[in-house]
Parts: C-alpha cells; structure tokens; sequence
C-alpha cells in the first residue's frame, strides 16, 4: 500500500490548461489528471483512462498542473465542490517544471494551505496518488520519484493491464472494467 505523495514534511493549450469552471465542477466519475510535455503520450493516456470511465484533465508540464492545484485549493468557500484528482499520472522529465519539481510544490502548497487554516484542502491535496511516469526503467529519475512520494514509478510505454493493476491496488474506490486488465494478446 503506498502513502499519499504529498507528505506533511517536506503550452497555453486548452490540453495544457484548467479553467476555474471545470476545476469547481464535481463530477459523478472520479478524476484523474495526466501530465506529460509530449502530446502524444499524454493524449493516449487520457483516452485510456477516459474509457475506463473517468473524468481526465490533461497538462503539458508541471507548471500547469500546479496552477491547476492552487485553483482548487482557493475555490470558493471552505467545502465548496471540487473536482480534485483522485490520482495523477505525472511525467518525470518535462520543461519548466518536471515532476520532481512538481511534487517538491505540491508539498509546499499543502503545507503552505495547512499553516493558512485551510485543512480540507491539505488533506485533500494530500491525499492524491501520483504515478510517476519515466521512459528510463533504470535510472535516478524512479529513485528520485520513489523519494519524494510516488507510489509507483511506470515505464513507458505503459502497459493498460500494469496502469489497470497500479490504480487498482493504490487508488480506493475506483472500479475499473474488466478489459483495463487484459493483457496484449489476450
């Protein structure tokens, strides 16, 4: 069982980019966002998870994500309906701002939001599964990632059944479809 990423220590695109309204919905599928610079990888993950039957946000960098986070951690009013993810699928290796980058912020945001007395939004945040997604199955980038909370480190390309297996032993209460296990062949 892996713990939450996000511990209590330490492109302009439509694709790229979140608006208010669709970070304030709270959609009856659970959420997943999908963060990858190369449009290709991230486009085919999104439709894998969107025919699982999930609601998919995509960014192209980590920058985005985060911008994408401080939205729905100021939304509104304390309780106020937000579609935070249930997990991210995040790249290792992006500009701007890589994943490692990226899950050193979301640290520092739930922190930040903890200390500010907005504790929904901490555990919230904190309680999102991050998949670390790398094209190098032996490198730094899986210890780096393992050391700053993912819960899995997955190399591309990622295998449907082992994205299946990842989501369905550390995400809670995501029912996936029995063909989201099946491997090439089958």
């Amino acid at each position: 069982k892996c713990g939450a990423a996000i511990s209590a220590g330490a492109s302009g695109t439509a694709a790229a980019s979140a608006s208010s309204e669709q970070l304030a919905a709270s959609p009856s599928k659970p959420v997943a966002f999908v963060v990858d610079d190369e449009k290709v990888n991230r486009s085919l993950m999104a439709r894998i998870l969107r025919r699982w039957g999930l609601t998919v946000m995509e960014f192209s960098d980590g920058r985005f994500l985060m911008d994408a986070l401080r939205s729905l951690a100021t939304l509104g009013s304390p309780g106020a309906s937000r579609a935070w993810p249930r997990f991210i699928t995040l790249d290792v290796q992006m500009p701007r701002l890589d994943g490692c980058g990226a899950l050193a912020e979301m640290t520092a945001l739930a922190n930040e939001l903890e200390k500010a007395g907005e504790v929904d939004a901490a555990h919230s945040l904190r309680s999102i599964r991050v998949f670390g997604v790398t094209g190098h199955a032996m490198s730094d980038d899986q210890f780096r990632m393992k050391q700053l909370g993912v819960c899995r480190v997955l190399t591309k390309p990622v295998e449907t059944w082992v994205l299946a297996e990842a989501v369905q032993e550390d995400v809670h209460g995501i029912d996936l479809p029995p063909r989201a296990f099946k491997h090439l062949g089958d």
